[in-house]
């Protein structure tokens, strides 16, 4: 409370800086936000802080400190992107930034608080298959801390001789053309940084194979976001494979 106090004197002092944003937001745990702020008045600018305050923490928390000063003319912009953390759920957290001068020190806080909650697991299906087969969620869990969620490879063909399931913690943006292994037209979307990789048993007669990813019962991995694909082996396929879709796992607690 002491911290929180201090920081509205500072802010009531004439405003040489404002905070733009993110003001009034609803917000998510593993969200990258862009923080921004404009320059008012020109200062002899040592550098910047970033903080914020949640209910949880029920203090000011750094997000960035001692960030260069860059342009320090009147208007000028900066922006800082923040991977929110688990720690700064809160009904009501706000945002600061201030200015560290040579002289006096001057702090802008966000007008309207932001709600920051954990987001809903989900396991999305995005981009282009260049086959026969796709990725897409299975029956049961969706990717929650503690349980195993499924994917489904569909459309494998009795011609196939394998499934490559793969996944990382990064999506390739843009995409990657295959066509440095052979495979022109297919499109790789997971970071070849693999978490995962497993080659899955097909079933035949049903033309699908299954995939389940257990996550650890641990909640750092909240907010966390899965980029899995999967390589088809089929040799009725003019390059002997293909890819399918991507699927990003939004990892949470509910």
């Amino acid at each position: 409370m002491k911290a929180l106090l201090a920081a509205l004197i500072c802010a009531a002092l004439p405003s040489q800086v404002r905070l733009l944003g993110p003001i009034g937001a609803p917000l998510f745990v593993g969200d990258a936000v862009t923080v921004s702020w404009r320059v008012l008045v020109q200062q002899p600018t040592e550098n910047w802080d970033l903080y914020f305050f949640s209910t949880q923490s029920g203090a000011w928390v750094p997000i960035a400190l001692d960030l260069p000063p860059g342009d320090v003319t009147a208007g000028a912009i900066h922006s800082f992107s923040w991977t929110i953390p688990l720690s700064a759920v809160s009904t009501s957290a706000l945002v600061s930034v201030t200015q560290d001068n040579t002289g006096t020190d001057f702090t802008d806080i966000s007008f309207a608080p932001n709600t920051i909650a954990t987001p809903l697991a989900v396991n999305t299906p995005f981009g282009q298959a260049c086959g026969t087969s796709t990725l897409i969620p299975a029956t049961g869990p969706t990717p929650v801390i503690g349980f195993q969620t499924n994917g489904r490879v569909t459309s494998v063909q009795q011609t196939a001789t394998g499934v490559w399931a793969t996944a990382s913690l990064t999506e390739l943006v843009p995409p990657l053309d295959m066509a440095f292994i052979g495979l022109p037209g297919c499109l790789l979307y997971v970071h070849p940084d693999l978490v995962i990789s497993e080659m899955l048993t097909i079933n035949v007669a049903g033309g699908f194979a299954l995939w389940g990813i257990t996550f650890p019962n641990d909640p750092v991995l909240i907010g966390v976001k899965l980029i899995q694909q999967a390589l088809v082996f089929d040799t009725a396929s003019p390059n002997g494979g293909h890819t399918t879709n991507a699927m990003r796992a939004t990892i949470s607690d509910h």
